[in-house]
């Protein structure tokens, strides 16, 4: 490409979106960070980064940078323009950048920058007096083309709407030449870009770069907006997962009291199918409450993170116990559990937490345990206390095993397994507001095996996650 545009076109994103940072505010923090990433895996690149141009000091200054292969974010490294003479000129000659978008079909400004501060107040105060007209804007939103004027001639201006002041203002503000871009996705324009030169006019080669940043601003900008979207309908979601299970959990304490009563007294008699009947209902109400109890959990986890309740308990006592409650359960499934622990590992846990940790792991060790023994040891170091839980069953595909800890997310098809894809999230939260830490190994057909480490005697620092 011909002329000194040409070297700036890996940093076409960059360069815009670093500018409407600069003046849209704090949420373009994060949508550029999207932005970034977005770039990254279309363009499938190691590494995608946007600098802003310091003129007191002629330097750019990495403000955000994506690495694909480390999926991070990185930033603070300086370019001097000594190092980049005509990198730095390039640079300048875009003197304004405009960004608009339609609001109840008038186009309305999201951002406006010159690179020249001694020039922005004038530029602000040209478009909020109204003396600098929209005219290029709404012809490129109204056509969804894009145009090019490349001098700016009384005459040209006069031919897009414009009157002489608007031609003297072009003079006080350094302008000679302008591009306006559509913003769209698909067959939508939302917006527009509008960029004015000052050291040359611009070309064909030009509008073709202006074309190429904005197509991805606008990749950028419905990103975001698809994410505002996903947000809002998470929360919706939660919120009703929240009244739902607040409105069952009444109904669902009375009977299983009732349930309680039924089958103590089931107990107490000598009809065998009575007391089986029995306690397959007192079961199901058990599970049904367990669903309702990780849907709260899981929500307050995720709004307010765990609050803990320590206090002196013995770790081993409580596994022993947990596996007593399903052995019964794991017997019928053909998943015997051979339980090797020590004696006792007394330390300060929230031993009702813990709980839910040790029945989460022996569940799903039932559940996908393909009816094989299901092996669980205890044992404890200097530092730690180590529970392993381990079955023989379907295993977990590699790729899904990073995603078994987040809510709602499932390794199997939910049409062969039940579930709402919440206990492990829970766990993990428990977890590692104890000071542990959880992990998985696992092969397909081959089983899963689970390890929860807790410190010992102070190695941690159990509190709330947050």
């Amino acid at each position: 490409m011909p002329g000194s545009l040409a070297p700036t076109l890996e940093y076409g994103t960059a360069q815009a979106l670093a500018e409407l940072s600069r003046t849209a505010g704090t949420d373009w923090d994060r949508w550029i960070r999207r932005a970034l990433q977005f770039d990254a895996e279309v363009l499938h690149v190691e590494c995608v980064s946007f600098w802003g141009l310091c003129e007191e000091t002629s330097s750019i200054h990495c403000d955000a940078a994506y690495v694909a292969s480390a999926q991070a974010l990185e930033h603070g490294a300086t370019l001097f323009e000594a190092h980049l003479l005509e990198f730095f000129g390039a640079l300048r000659e875009a003197r304004v950048l405009d960004v608009f978008r339609i609001r109840e079909g008038a186009p309305e400004i999201l951002a406006i920058k010159h690179h020249d501060p001694r020039k922005q107040d004038a530029l602000l105060e040209a478009y909020q007096s109204g003396r600098w007209r929209f005219h290029l804007a709404r012809r490129v939103i109204s056509q969804g083309q894009s145009v090019l004027l490349p001098e700016l001639t009384p005459s040209v201006l006069a031919r897009y709407g414009y009157d002489p002041s608007d031609h003297v203002l072009t003079e006080r503000l350094g302008l000679r030449s302008l591009i306006g871009v559509p913003l769209a996705v698909g067959d939508k324009t939302f917006g527009a870009m509008v960029f004015a030169g000052g050291d040359r006019l611009y070309d064909g080669d030009d509008l073709a770069l202006a074309e190429d940043i904005a197509s991805r601003v606008a990749a950028a900008l419905e990103n975001a907006r698809l994410y505002a979207v996903a947000r809002e309908a998470i929360r919706a979601r939660d919120e009703l997962l929240v009244v739902a299970a607040h409105e069952l959990r009444t109904p669902l304490t009375a009977l299983r009291l009732r349930t309680d009563q039924l089958l103590r007294k089931a107990r107490r008699g000598a009809d065998p199918g009575e007391r089986a009947s029995s306690e397959g209902i007192a079961r199901d109400v058990r599970r049904f409450t367990g669903v309702v109890d990780h849907i709260l959990d899981a929500l307050k986890i995720r709004g307010e993170g765990v609050a803990l309740a320590c206090a002196p308990c013995d770790l081993a006592a409580i596994v022993r116990e947990r596996v007593d409650l399903v052995a019964e359960r794991a017997r019928l499934a053909a998943s015997p559990i051979a339980l090797d622990s020590e004696p006792s590992i007394a330390d300060r846990w929230d031993r009702a937490r813990l709980e839910k940790v040790i029945d989460v792991l022996l569940d799903n060790a039932i559940k996908f345990g393909s009816g094989r023994p299901i092996a669980v040891s205890l044992r404890a170091s200097e530092k730690w206390a180590e529970l392993t839980v381990r079955d023989r069953g379907i295993g977990i595909p590699a790729d899904r095993l990073p995603a078994i800890f987040r809510p709602f997310e499932r390794a199997v098809p939910k049409e062969h397994f039940g579930g709402l894809g919440l206990g492990l999230f829970v766990a993990m939260a428990i977890v590692d507001a104890h000071g542990g830490s959880i992990e998985v190994t696992s092969r397909p057909g081959e089983g899963a095996t689970f390890i929860v480490r807790l410190p010992l005697a102070g190695q941690g620092e159990p509190g709330a996650i947050r």
